[in-house]
Formats: C-alpha cells, structure tokens, sequence
C-alpha cells in the first residue's frame, strides 16, 4: 500500500495525539464515549503516514488514471466483478449497489469504500498487525454524528435515508451529475458475518473524482473550527516492548486475526505471527519440531 499525498490544508483540519503504551491507548479509549449525542467510528493504518484513501483511488494512481475517469472505472471494475461473481458464489446480491460494493470490498475487488469500525480496539488492532519495531501506525477516529448535520445541509434528509437504506438516497453517491464534495456512512442491510464481528462499516465519498480527504473538508466547510473536536489522528509509534504488550493485550480482549476472520483457517495462521509475542501461551511446551514430528515425544509433558 502506498500513500497518496494530500493538501496540506485538509490535515490542518483535524486533532493529532500520540499514545506510546498500551497505558496510553487506555487513557485515550476513554474520550470516545458515545455520551452527547456522538458516535464514533475508528480506521487502523499500518503507516501514519498513510491518508485516507479508498483501494479505487489507490489503483487509479498506481497506473496514473486521472481521477476524472473514477466513475467510469467504477463501472467498468464493478459490472466484471458481477459477471464473474456467479463462478464463486451461489448467493450473489441482488440489485443492491451497496450490497455489491460490500462484497467486492470483502473479497479485496478496488471499490470507494473505505473499512471503518465502531470499535477502537479493533482499529488499534489492525493499525499494528503488521507493524515492526520502529514503524509509526495510526488509528484515525470520526465523530459520524457531527458530520451528519453537515451532510444534511448539502443534501436534505439524504443522511436519514441512507440509515434506512433508501435507495433513492444513494443517487447523490452515485450520479455524477448530481454529485458534490461529502463524505457518508454506508453499509449493506445485510452484514456478513465478518463485517458483523469486526463492528465494521463503510464510509465513502460521494464525488469520487476528488480525494477522500478533499470529500472530507468540504463536509466541514462551514465549521472548520469544530472540525478538530470530531476528528482526530492517533499516532503510534511502535517499539518492540510495545508491540509485545499491545498484542498480547488484545489477544486476551479476544481481539485477533481467529476471531476477526471467522470460518477458516487462514485467521487463524495469521494469528500464529503474533502469538510469538505471548510466549505464556505455550507454557510447558519445550523441545523441537523433530522429536515432535519424529520421535513422537509429548512436548505438554
């Protein structure tokens, strides 16, 4: 993954902080709150100095298609995967372009949709799966309910239809005619089970032919002094006694790659990479793969 600059100005608009222990993470936990009408939802990065960006920005770039083109690639990206989705699923979605985007997104398909959770460990989680000593991650959080206000000025009521799946809310998502500078929440009606157990959401902006982030600070144009309360950058530079702690932590949250990717064994062998990490997970077990696989020898003894 590879980050796609943005101006200077949209990262004006938003709170950093900066959380170097597990300790921390807890302290900073504790103002997301959903108290005062706010809800919050939360995106990990592997690099902080990543933006946000969707995986059809990021492949758009990545061949230097200019963003202009982003609807018609849209279509063209979408209309093959539905031709095809009838070799490997017997259950494809019906008429539903969100319900599409959701499955594309799920089986890694470059969509507009950007994963977002309701659950901040879960974003610390996938913010440092993959970290190393010395990497810098972050966990970006949004207050949706500040931003829904905004949205409905642009667009009025468009913010309730969306949360009761109206269909007709999403031409302004999706007819470039129609399109202007915002961001929304959207999910299918229907979750799968993964996006179920991760919490998870989507968010996306609704004139692809600009950034994410420039969707971002046209929703709060108008209230850019508020902008910072509601939107905030949490860096996290990752040492290895921190990576170690943090870990085995959400490890006992039961936050994990067996339990975020159900129904297979592919979480489960991710988990594997970072259970090096809980080394009291495998108390009493001593010996090597020769004298277990060979000799039989039972290394529990």
């Amino acid at each position: 993954m590879t980050a796609i600059p943005q101006n200077q100005e949209s990262f004006d608009l938003l709170d950093r902080r900066v959380a170097r222990a597990w300790d921390e993470l807890i302290s900073l936990s504790s103002e997301f709150s959903e108290e005062d009408h706010r809800r919050w939802l939360f995106r990990g990065l592997g690099r902080s100095c990543w933006s946000l960006c969707s995986t059809l920005d990021r492949a758009l770039e990545r061949f230097g298609v200019s963003s202009a083109e982003a609807y018609l690639w849209e279509l063209r990206l979408t209309r093959e995967f539905q031709r095809h989705a009838g070799r490997f699923t017997s259950t494809p979605p019906a008429d539903d372009i969100v319900a599409w985007l959701g499955l594309m997104q799920h089986h890694g398909a470059p969509t507009r949709l950007l994963d977002w959770t309701y659950s901040f460990w879960v974003a610390v989680f996938f913010a440092i799966r993959d970290a190393s000593p010395g990497d810098e991650c972050a966990i970006w959080a949004m207050n949706t309910a500040w931003f829904a206000p905004r949205i409905h000025e642009k667009y009025p009521g468009t913010a309730k239809a969306l949360r009761r799946f109206d269909p007709n809310a999403l031409r302004p998502l999706f007819d470039p005619d129609r399109a202007e500078p915002f961001i929304a929440v959207l999910a299918p009606y229907e979750l799968n089970e993964r996006l179920a157990i991760q919490q998870g959401t989507f968010v996306t902006a609704a004139d692809i032919r600009r950034s994410f982030m420039e969707n971002l600070t046209a929703t709060a144009t108008g209230a850019e002094s508020e902008m910072r309360a509601n939107l905030l950058k949490i860096c996290v530079p990752c040492s290895q006694e921190f990576l170690r702690a943090t870990l085995s932590q959400l490890h006992r949250m039961n936050v994990n790659e067996t339990t975020l990717f159900p129904g297979g064994i592919d979480g489960f062998s991710r988990d594997l990479r970072t259970r090096v990490s809980i080394p009291e997970l495998f108390h009493g077990v001593n010996g090597n793969l020769w004298s277990h696989m060979v000799q039989g020898s039972d290394l529990s003894a």
